[in-house]
């Protein structure tokens, strides 16, 4: 019970957390900072800050054996610093800083924690894209005030005070099933970095042309909730291997050819992001012992495919070729370094 607990607190501030950062960068940041070209430079920091850098954090906290959950707990704490009236560019580093805190924090205990299965990595991924969103949109409508942010946050951090402080967790392989083709370890891991490179490059270069009011807008958001949180249960029953090659070549001309089309493309990302949890949990396969670090660099890989949509844009006719080709490349890769089968004990 208590661990049940404690996954659903670490669900839950995902969401929390992801909204009051994107509440201040389109808030705060954005509405304060004139010039487009300011604007851009700080929300690529913000990005390194926030994903590149949980690798170097997580190899620290693995390393020290922190607490888990007091490290989460300093990531919204900071986050909720970031909201008092504070020069912007100071407000951002600092809820950058909250943001990888809390993510490492709460992804190396629950990879500790996850028995073996995909599922509670799925889980908790999930829940960060609808906090994004609605983020963006209170920062930009400018109507929810600050205040308002900060009591969730404060929510979440008595929350993880009362529910997440556990005993250490053993820092124990999530699969035992080997690879079927790949068997070193240094190569897997490069494929499944590949991989989480690509479905970032896919996810900025998709282009979906009807999200023209705030449902619709919501729409995308859900789908690609709705694929993380549904991917780590798939493969705990079906394979890593199967669940990933199959969702993603039932993706590839959904979000090639039909993005235009509502539904064919919500049903498209929500199969592209079926992976997620998959390449997450078999990084902290060929890695145990660093849940944080594990997490860290699939944000890294992250990080790296996100920040091309700074410096480069694309033709409509090259963006389907691109979307086909690489999600392709990424089947490939996986396919080659996820396991062919998955037994979780019991």
């Amino acid at each position: 019970m208590q661990k049940t607990r404690s996954l659903a607190v670490f669900c839950l501030s995902p969401l929390v957390v992801d909204f009051a950062c994107l509440h201040i960068l389109t808030g705060g940041f954005a509405r304060v900072v004139a010039d487009p070209a300011d604007v851009s430079v700080g929300f690529l920091l913000y990005c390194f800050i926030a994903f590149a850098l949980q690798a170097p954090i997580g190899f620290i906290v693995d390393d020290k054996a922190y607490s888990p959950y007091a490290v989460s707990i300093c990531g919204c704490l900071l986050c909720a610093v970031a909201l008092a009236p504070l020069p912007v560019w100071i407000s951002l580093v600092i809820c950058a800083f909250g943001n990888a805190l809390f993510h490492i924090g709460a992804g190396a205990d629950v990879l500790a924690r996850s028995g073996g299965k995909h599922a509670p990595s799925g889980f908790l991924i999930s829940f960060g894209a609808i906090g994004v969103t609605i983020g963006t949109l209170t920062g930009s409508s400018g109507s929810v005030q600050n205040w308002i942010v900060l009591l969730p946050l404060l929510l979440c951090v008595a929350l993880q005070w009362g529910f997440c402080r556990l005993e250490a967790a053993d820092m124990k392989p999530v699969a035992s099933a080997p690879v079927a083709v790949i068997r070193s370890d240094g190569a897997v891991i490069f494929l499944l970095l590949l991989c989480i490179v690509i479905r970032a490059l896919v996810g900025v270069f998709t282009y979906i042309p009807w999200k023209a009011t705030v449902f619709l807008s919501l729409l995308p958001t859900l789908s690609v909730f709705a694929g993380k949180f549904l991917g780590g249960i798939v493969s705990d029953r079906l394979g890593a291997r199967a669940t990933a090659v199959i969702s993603l070549l039932l993706s590839a001309p959904l979000l090639s050819f039909f993005s235009h089309n509502i539904l064919l493309c919500c049903i498209g990302l929500l199969l592209f992001n079926m992976t997620t949890a998959i390449t997450l949990c078999l990084v902290f396969d060929r890695l145990p012992g660093y849940p944080g670090f594990s997490l860290g660099l699939t944000t890294l890989a992250l990080f790296a495919g996100t920040s091309v949509s700074y410096f480069t844009g694309m033709p409509p006719t090259i963006r389907i070729v691109f979307i086909l080709s690489l999600t392709l490349l990424s089947t490939v890769a996986i396919a080659l370094a996820a396991p062919r089968i998955f037994l979780p004990p019991d």
